[in-house]
């Protein structure tokens, strides 16, 4: 490839430059000269139709994904469901979300809110996951302990390994050991993206 000539143009891409084109062998950054397209975090990849695309930078706290085999860019925390009056007094399982046909679930935060709280506070234990017999898949201290209502705090993954649920899975809420309190109600959150 020492004839530039031969080397092809790619939509979006300057030309390759091999160390053949460059005196004494040496590729410095003065030697690479992007397109006025370019910008500083922009990737490059090869499409289905086999052109290199330009991906262009995301925004801060965006997370790199795959969707449909192609890269892009996804918003980390996204309100995936909402699940409210969920009864701390009775034991139980509740489908806080179900993965829609043809995709996936990747949750990042689990967020339990107190929305109502009488008498004197005690403690629930309940999981999470999509796990039919113990929904324990995604990490939580098991203990829901609320002073009062309004009140939250977030669970996150089991060493920050987000876990991804496939179409059909059903994400859910146990309660294995109910509270005490006269009147305890809950409402839980759950963020993430689908794939």
């Amino acid at each position: 490839m020492n004839n530039p000539s031969s080397v092809p143009n790619l939509p979006g891409i300057p030309k390759l430059i091999t160390q053949e084109m460059i005196p004494n062998g040496e590729i410095k950054p003065r030697h690479l000269a992007a397109e006025t397209s370019m910008a500083a975090g922009d990737t490059y990849y090869v499409g289905s139709d086999g052109i290199f695309h330009r991906l262009p930078s995301g925004d801060q706290g965006q997370l790199l994904t795959i969707a449909d085999s192609l890269p892009s860019w996804q918003t980390g925390l996204t309100l995936i469901s909402r699940t409210e009056n969920i009864n701390a007094l009775s034991l139980g399982t509740t489908t806080l979300y179900t993965v829609p046909s043809g995709k996936s679930l990747v949750v990042t935060a689990v967020v339990p809110r107190s929305t109502t709280l009488t008498g004197p506070n005690t403690q629930a234990t309940a999981s999470l996951g999509a796990n039919a017999t113990s929904y324990n898949d995604f990490y939580a201290a098991n203990t829901f302990l609320f002073d009062a209502a309004p009140e939250a705090f977030t669970i996150s993954p089991i060493n920050y390994v987000y876990p991804i649920y496939s179409a059909g899975k059903v994400f859910s809420l146990k309660i294995t050991v109910a509270s005490t309190s006269t009147t305890e109600l809950w409402a839980i959150d759950v963020f993430g993206y689908l794939l």
